[in-house]
């Protein structure tokens, strides 16, 4: 029973990868540091579409990593901001079925 289980987990885990892909939507995702390399967690991600003016924003975790999923496709505003650091913006592209770093 359990290594059916574990069969029927892994396979409705791949087929979530392949739905996933068929959106019209991307990801947007990275990992933020300091001068040293050092990980920022709680970091504040924040992403502006250029063309709709709809924001996300999103914290970076314990690893200094974040994510922004089903993002409609487009040109993005990203700014990242952590206390006692300057804050950084970047303009990034997004596309549909994709993951951005």
């Amino acid at each position: 029973m359990v290594r059916t289980s574990a069969l029927v987990l892994l396979f409705l885990s791949s087929m979530a990868g392949t739905v996933h892909g068929q959106l019209p939507t991307g990801t947007l995702a990275g990992a933020v540091s300091d001068q040293t390399g050092a990980a920022l967690a709680d970091a504040r991600i924040e992403v502006v579409n250029r063309q709709t003016g709809a924001t996300r924003t999103v914290t970076t975790a314990a690893d200094g990593r974040y994510t922004a999923a089903m993002l409609p496709p487009g040109v993005y505003g990203l700014t990242v901001q952590a206390t006692a650091f300057k804050r950084l913006d970047r303009e990034v592209s997004v596309e549909a079925g994709t993951t951005t770093t």
